[in-house]
């Protein structure tokens, strides 16, 4: 959830870009709508699962399975929302996280500062300075 209670989620939708993608739900008067895909900048042709999104609503982290160049069957990948209030081009979080294994499940803590995720048979975690894009 972000800071305007909407949920982020991954499912599998017909109109969908790839196997599953990225969708946000928004509440409005403590209403659930309909889910809203999160465009081309997020969702691709590869699985896109897992979403996880900071507090103050600017940085999601999610796993793409799939994706040429991973470092592993699936990595890490991040998106920051611009100025114009879309989700921007989704990056690999690079080597300082992906590796030859299976990222799954990055959360960000509430604070922001922090990225954890599983891979191999650990848990790992990282200040999000050494995030791709601007910080």
């Amino acid at each position: 959830m972000d800071a305007e209670d909407s949920i982020y989620l991954s499912i599998e939708l017909e109109e969908g870009a790839g196997a599953r993608d990225i969708y946000r739900v928004r509440c409005v008067d403590g209403e659930y709508g309909v889910p809203e895909s999160l465009g081309s900048g997020v969702n691709s042709e590869f699985n896109d699962n897992m979403p996880s999104i900071s507090s103050d609503g600017q940085i999601m982290v999610f796993i793409r399975r799939g994706h040429p160049g991973s470092l592993g069957i699936s990595d890490v990948f991040v998106s920051r929302l611009n100025a114009q209030g879309e989700w921007g081009e989704a990056v690999s979080a690079g080597p300082n996280v992906n590796s030859r294994y299976a990222e799954s499940c990055p959360v960000l803590s509430h604070d922001g500062k922090y990225l954890s995720w599983l891979a191999g048979s650990g848990a790992y975690w990282v200040s999000t300075s050494v995030l791709p894009g601007e910080a």
